[in-house]
């Protein structure tokens, strides 16, 4: 990876210029008072492989485990998020206008 390290926990440590104008905001609501509500632990789960290896089928059907244990998800699919960007970005419809990495890519 050119100007980026991969540190643990998916965060990445890049030398690349940032915008000096851009802040963090700081919400009253954050996962904390989320986990709270729902009594659970947040996480992100993401699935990657090849096209056609099966990972939104495995996405769904832990979804549906879950679920049945009633916790609360939330299942973002590559291709929906990819049909999403496409829809919402008239003339943009480029793979090369593409997220980077989409969701479950």
């Amino acid at each position: 990876m050119d100007n980026c390290s991969f540190r643990s926990r998916g965060r990445f440590a890049s030398s690349l210029r940032r915008a000096a104008n851009v802040h963090w905001q700081a919400f009253k609501v954050d996962k904390s008072v989320r986990a709270n509500q729902k009594l659970q632990v947040p996480a992100c789960l993401w699935f990657t492989g090849p096209s056609k290896a099966g990972k939104s089928t495995i996405a769904d059907l832990l979804e549906q485990r879950l679920v049945s244990e009633g916790k609360h998800t939330y299942l973002l699919d590559g291709e929906t998020a990819r049909v999403v960007w496409t829809i919402t970005r008239p003339g943009l419809t480029s793979p090369r206008y593409w997220p980077a990495r989409p969701a479950g890519s």
